[in-house]
C-alpha cells in the first residue's frame, strides 16, 4: 500500500494577510471603546459610534438622543377686578343723624366711578351729587336736607361686566341709618338758653340790652338757614366770650351744634 502524500502547506503570504486583518480589527475596536465614553461626557446629544463586526469591518451605529421633557404652558388667567365696600358713613343702625348728612363709601381698591354711581341707590329717593375725593372713596351729597325722623337705606347693587378687556365684579352692600327729629325752639333751644343765658340776658340781668326771654327776642338774632350770618351763633362762637355749657350728657360743642342745626337745618322753627 502506497502511503498518501500530505497536503501541501498554505502559502506563507496568505497566513500573514489574515493575521494583519485580525490585528487591525482588534486595534480599531480598542480605539472605539476608549473614544466613545469621552465624547458621551461632553456632548448632550451623542454622535454615532463605531463598532467592529466579526469580519473586522467597522460599522457605524447611530446613538438615540435623550428626549426633552416639554413643560405644559399654563392657560392665560383672565384679568378681573373685584370691588367691595369695606366701610361707610353713617354706620349701620345709627340714629339721630344730621339732616344735612352726606354719605361716604370706602371701597377695597380704586373703583370705576361710572359703575359705582350706577349701582348706588338711596331710599327714600333723594336727589344729590357724587364726588370722588380719592379713587376708592365715593361721597354722595344730598341736594336738600334729609327728612327728619326718617330711616334711610343705602344700597350698592351687585354688577358684573367688563371694561377695556378686563372683567369686574361689584359686590352687593346694604345698610340703614335714621335721621334725628326736627329741632324746635321750645323743645331744643329754649332749655339751653334758660340754663346758660337767661341769668344775664333778661331785663334785670347784666346783658339786659340783648334780651333772650322769648322766641321773638331770639329770632331777632337769627338768619334762618344761615348760622354763620346769625348774631346768636356768632356770639356763642366768638373768641373770648366766656360761656360754660358743659354737662354730664353734652359738651359745650354739642350744645352749640344743636343751636347751629336748629338755624341751618330746621329753619329756626318755633
Amino acid at each position: 500500500m502506497v502511503p498518501s502524500e500530505p497536503s501541501p502547506a498554505p502559502p506563507v503570504r496568505h497566513v500573514r494577510k489574515e493575521v494583519w486583518v485580525l490585528v487591525g480589527a482588534i486595534v480599531t475596536a480598542a480605539l472605539v471603546a476608549v473614544a466613545v465614553p469621552r465624547n458621551q461626557g461632553t456632548q448632550s446629544t451623542a454622535a454615532p459610534r463605531a463598532t467592529a463586526s466579526s469580519s473586522g469591518e467597522v460599522q457605524r451605529v447611530a446613538a438615540i438622543p435623550t428626549p426633552k421633557v416639554e413643560k405644559p404652558i399654563p392657560p392665560p388667567s383672565p384679568k378681573s377686578r373685584v370691588w367691595k365696600v369695606v366701610h361707610h358713613l353713617p354706620q349701620a343702625d345709627k340714629t339721630e343723624q344730621s339732616l344735612r348728612r352726606v354719605i361716604r363709601i370706602f371701597f377695597n381698591r380704586p373703583v370705576a366711578p361710572d359703575v359705582a354711581e350706577r349701582a348706588f341707590t338711596i331710599s327714600p329717593h333723594t336727589p344729590g351729587t357724587f364726588s370722588w375725593p380719592k379713587p376708592d372713596r365715593l361721597v354722595f351729597t344730598p341736594r336738600d336736607s334729609l327728612l327728619p325722623a326718617t330711616q334711610y337705606t343705602v344700597s350698592m347693587t351687585p354688577i358684573s361686566g367688563s371694561q377695556q378687556e378686563e372683567e369686574y365684579t361689584l359686590h352687593e352692600a346694604r345698610w340703614s341709618f335714621s335721621t334725628r327729629a326736627i329741632r324746635t325752639y321750645w323743645k331744643d333751644v329754649k332749655p339751653l338758653i334758660a340754663a346758660y343765658c337767661s341769668t344775664c340776658h333778661r331785663p334785670s340781668g347784666a346783658a339786659a340790652g340783648i334780651s333772650l326771654e322769648t322766641y321773638q327776642d331770639v329770632s331777632r338774632y337769627v338768619v334762618q338757614g344761615r348760622s354763620v350770618k346769625s348774631p346768636l351763633y356768632i356770639f356763642l362762637r366768638k373768641e373770648g366770650h366766656t360761656i360754660i355749657m358743659d354737662g354730664p350728657n353734652h359738651s359745650t360743642h354739642d350744645k352749640i351744634a344743636i343751636i347751629k342745626d336748629w338755624i341751618d337745618e330746621d329753619g329756626a322753627a318755633e
